[in-house]
């Protein structure tokens, strides 16, 4: 997974666990995406951010943003299937990949003091 730091600041802790992506903001309930869940026959972007109360990460623009991942187009394998045609060649499935980790790209982006912004938001 490429990493890109957009802007200064704290940024949200992430780990990986196969295709499992998690971010962490001290403070507030985490997320996890599967990125294989995620993954469409065109690239895609997954935005993440703070909710209105600055108590939980979701998908989506939300109060404050916090990452971006950016997930390429899926890409097909093709494998026999044990099966050949009249001519004698091969017959080929078409096999959906699962996501190349390496070619995913994490923007993260600087968040606030989460206690003050916790404080903000319940007086609003």
């Amino acid at each position: 997974m490429r990493i890109q730091h957009v802007n200064s600041g704290t940024k949200a802790k992430w780990k990986t666990k196969g295709t499992i992506l998690q971010l962490t903001v001290p403070g507030v309930e985490p997320i996890e995406i599967d990125l294989n869940e995620e993954l469409q026959d065109v690239a895609v972007t997954v935005d993440v951010s703070l909710n209105s109360g600055f108590t939980a990460l979701e998908k989506g623009v939300g109060n404050w943003y916090v990452a971006s991942v950016k997930i390429p187009a899926r890409e097909y394998d093709y494998q026999p299937t044990g099966e050949t045609d009249d001519e004698g060649y091969d017959i080929l499935e078409e096999v959906a990949l699962d996501v190349n980790m390496r070619d995913v790209t994490l923007c993260l982006w600087g968040i606030p003091d989460m206690t003050q912004a916790q404080k903000e938001s319940e007086v609003k």
